[in-house]
């Protein structure tokens, strides 16, 4: 059998997929986006806040993907809720955010580095390491063979999630109807018919395109974990169902989980 992983961070854009995953004893960390939580009154994060923590989770905010002045504009409206809702730390997606929250005395150790941050080999790793980084999430274009080659302690290797292929300021929500606000998945259909999902992230005014398809390793969990690396399983709009149904399957180690999915580049690599 593989090895179990230590951690398992599971990354939420709503509400009820942080409440599901809080529910379950073998996730140890949750990590809330941040432009659902800032969607949240007072009174649904403070109850969100206290269920996860009464669960023995941590819980991080997950930094939007885009940091503009926009989004610095907001943060720094919400700062003083977001030190009072006792985040144990943040997962930050950019350099950006690194100099936002080191401005703001948040210890290194209280940030997660997200996979746009470089952390491809252990020169990179070692020089964040040494600046007091202690979590990274690998990045999804490293294939098995080079992960090997990787040290992963501290490390959140992705087991399931649909792989981001781009994002953009474009808004096909404005294009396609209005700039309302409401937060809404939309399609973009290729020539080979092939639907990729589109989420506007309305608060930091840009809209991130998916793969058709969701990544997972579940297949190959006995080679993930080989890696000594924890795991990370990243919803963004799935159902309960369906947030139930990955769950399920790492709760098996993987088995029988009968969802197309791909396995990324954990075996091909990047071309």
């Amino acid at each position: 059998m593989e090895k179990e992983a230590k951690r398992l961070l599971v990354t939420t854009e709503s509400a009820s997929q942080a409440h599901i995953a809080s529910g379950r004893a073998f996730v140890t960390d949750i990590a809330l986006s941040a432009d659902m939580f800032f969607s949240l009154s007072k009174e649904e994060a403070g109850g969100l806040f206290s269920e996860i923590k009464a669960a023995g989770k941590r819980v991080w905010l997950n930094m939007p993907l885009v940091f503009r002045k926009r989004a610095i504009k907001l943060f720094d409206e919400k700062w003083t809720p977001l030190r009072l809702g006792h985040f144990n730390g943040f997962i930050a997606q950019s350099m950006d955010e690194l100099f936002y929250l080191n401005d703001r005395h948040i210890t290194n150790d209280r940030v997660i580095l997200g996979e746009r941050i470089y952390t491809y080999n252990d020169i990179a790793v070692d020089t964040l390491k040494s600046m007091g980084y202690l979590s990274f999430i690998a990045p999804s274009e490293l294939n098995e063979k080079e992960l090997m080659h990787r040290r992963n302690e501290g490390t959140f290797i992705k087991l399931y999630g649909y792989q981001i292929m781009m994002i953009t300021a474009n808004c096909i929500h404005k294009n396609t109807y209005l700039c309302d606000g409401n937060r809404e998945i939309l399609k973009l259909m290729d020539r080979k018919g092939m639907c990729f999902p589109v989420r506007n992230v309305c608060p930091f005014c840009y809209n991130v395109i998916y793969n058709h398809l969701p990544t997972s390793l579940f297949k190959y969990m006995e080679s993930a974990g080989k890696l000594d690396a924890d795991y990370i399983l990243e919803f963004c709009f799935e159902d309960e169902d369906a947030v139930n149904e990955v769950l399920d399957a790492y709760e098996r180690h993987g088995e029988g989980f009968d969802v197309s999915t791909t396995a990324g580049h954990f075996h091909r690599g990047v071309e």
